[in-house]
């Protein structure tokens, strides 16, 4: 169980970082959106 719950968390990191990295890969090729426009 302990197992289990460490992969998930393992799984569960790797995914937020790779969130991350896609969001500043968007952010440095200037696709974004002011939050101006996010908010409408």
């Amino acid at each position: 169980m302990l197992a289990s719950a460490l992969e998930w968390e393992a799984q569960d990191s790797q995914e937020a970082i790779e969130g991350i990295q896609r969001g500043l890969d968007d952010f440095e090729a200037a696709r974004f959106r002011s939050f101006d426009e996010f908010a409408l």
